[in-house]
């Protein structure tokens, strides 16, 4: 067998299921690249390295495991391995949309590479917050303007950018009006040549 003993077993439980959990749950909220566990082990050993140290009293009870009953052992076990590790992803990706990380590393003279891939993702992520305009021009030169809000949609998988607008707006003379008979339209990524944001702070027309 792989794994020669049960001790073996809770070891490479603990020192890599944490990892994989915490930075699972931070990419359920923050656009990154792939997760790989092959290419990224490090990273996943240094959290669940992080997670261990955080839950060490935990794990010395589970240690003593004559001590307690199977019921507490499975509970305090999920604790460690499942439930602090969801919290910290939690935490984590709090930290990233409130942009704590960099204000952090920059006052010690830091400048950490950005966790979000593209800019594609990293612009979009931003549009969440508050809706914005977006006036998108197409590969045959075709403009179409529209609502970027809470009812539109931005794909984050990089081989399939396309974008749907809540609600489309012809803009006449700088004044955006709405489009009354369209609800909103989908653009798949082989037609987009550009995009222009500009913030929406009251809706127009």
């Amino acid at each position: 067998m792989f794994f020669e003993s049960a001790e073996t077993l809770v070891l490479a439980i603990l020192f890599l299921v944490p990892g994989f959990v915490i930075k699972s749950t931070e990419c359920w909220f923050i656009a990154q690249r792939s997760l790989v566990p092959s290419r990224d082990w490090l990273g996943l050993l240094s959290l669940s390295l992080l997670n261990n140290t955080i839950c060490f009293p935990l794990i010395r009870i589970l240690d003593q495991t004559r001590l307690i009953e199977s019921n507490t052992w499975l509970f305090l076990g999920l604790t460690v391995i499942l439930f602090i590790p969801i919290l910290l992803g939690l935490l984590f990706a709090r930290f990233h949309t409130i942009q704590a990380w960099p204000d952090i590393f920059k006052r010690i003279g830091l400048s950490p590479t950005h966790p979000t891939p593209n800019a594609w993702d990293w612009k979009f992520s931003q549009a969440w917050k508050a809706p914005m305009w977006l006036i998108i021009t197409l590969k045959n030169e075709d403009t179409v303007a529209g609502l970027f809000a809470s009812n539109s949609f931005v794909s984050s998988d990089i081989k399939e950018r396309d974008i749907y607008i809540e609600q489309l707006y012809t803009i006449q003379n700088g004044i955006w009006k709405r489009a009354l008979e369209n609800k909103g339209i989908l653009i798949v990524k082989d037609e987009i040549r550009h995009i222009e944001f500009m913030e929406a702070e009251d809706e127009q027309g």
